[in-house]
């Protein structure tokens, strides 16, 4: 059985009444049930309380400087048609600041945006977070509760490294709140450390962010900008898509000399075969990890994650434990 209560509350800056509905939700035994457990009742369950929500309107929202890391909003105008012909479909959330007045957007960003765009006209659904909730816990949550337009790389870096800046977290302290690995979010700083221009070409798409980190783990962030930018400049000036890839990088992989690759006293020619080492086959593995992530398939995926997990164990991040584990749980 469910009840509700009902209570009202007025809405910031418009002095309308807002309708908030908590629900409670209550379970009624079954007929007969209390027969059960020797004749014991059965034990009641605490009752689950439900967020609070209410109807507002654009005007009764309010945009906090630092809580908003989104810099690509995507596609507004069609974002705003769909939301005026068939409404929010998924609240927004946030908390009501009592010095302003007004609603503050936590989680929807990108919604406030498109509404924006339409006005008052459109009735707005709003989730009150619970009391208690600290700035700390609403960045990170931008991370694990983005139900809309997935971030893009460098947005995730600018939360993690206001969580390392801020809140002094760690890496692997980041990355178990939020769900990631501790190398993903060192590399993610490591690409946000990077000249603002090289950046701009992984927000533009002209490079992925993962090569760039890639490269950025053996050269100087001025030495990768300007190979990237050689690159695009003669893609232009040839007329060609401005697109770089692995195969317009080598990377310069630092490999420790070995006797029989410079020769000996003993054999002045070197071997022809040369050695491979962990260095020249995560290159190899990150460069079909690049081939794969074009196509967007379900074996593509499941390859590119395979191979992720390869890499890092042989960069160290995984023990061969772990690399069983995902191998054989994860996949299946």
């Amino acid at each position: 059985m469910k009840n509700e209560t009902k209570s009202s509350v007025t809405g910031a800056g418009v002095g309308k009444k807002v309708v908030i509905k908590k629900v409670v939700k209550t379970e009624t035994p079954i007929v007969g049930e209390e027969k059960r457990g020797r004749g014991r009742p059965p034990k009641e369950k605490p009752p689950v309380e439900l967020p609070l929500l209410v109807m507002l309107t654009i005007d009764d929202l309010y945009i906090r400087p630092g809580l908003n890391i989104r810099t690509d909003m995507g596609d507004l105008v069609a974002f705003a048609a769909d939301i005026q012909q068939n409404g929010v479909k998924v609240p927004l959330s946030g908390y009501y600041d009592k010095e302003l007045k007004k609603y503050v957007v936590v989680q929807g960003h990108r919604r406030h945006a498109a509404c924006s765009l339409i006005g008052n006209s459109i009735q707005i659904p709003f989730y009150l977070e619970s009391e208690g909730y600290t700035d700390k816990e609403r960045i990170a949550d931008m991370i694990t509760s983005n139900s809309g337009k997935p971030f893009t790389f460098l947005e995730e870096a600018k939360v993690y490294k206001t969580l390392k800046e801020s809140y002094y977290m760690t890496n692997v302290e980041i990355a178990a709140r939020v769900g990631k690995t501790s190398m993903h979010v060192g590399n993610s700083l490591l690409l946000l450390d990077a000249p603002k221009e090289l950046q701009d070409y992984v927000e533009q798409q002209f490079v992925s962010a993962t090569l760039v980190v890639e490269q950025l783990r053996q050269e100087d962030g001025v030495v990768v900008l300007e190979g990237i930018k050689k690159v695009l400049e003669e893609q232009e000036a040839e007329g060609k898509p401005k697109k770089v890839t692995n195969k317009h990088l080598k990377p310069k992989i630092q490999v420790e000399k070995v006797s029989h690759l410079e020769g000996t006293e003993e054999d002045d020619e070197p071997n022809e075969k040369p050695v491979k080492t962990k260095a020249t086959n995560t290159v190899v593995i990150s460069e079909i990890i690049e081939e794969l992530s074009e196509y967007k398939d379900l074996a593509s995926k499941t390859a590119v994650k395979t191979l992720n997990w390869v890499k890092a164990y042989m960069e160290g991040s995984l023990t061969s434990e772990q690399l069983y584990t995902r191998m054989t749980t994860d996949l299946i």
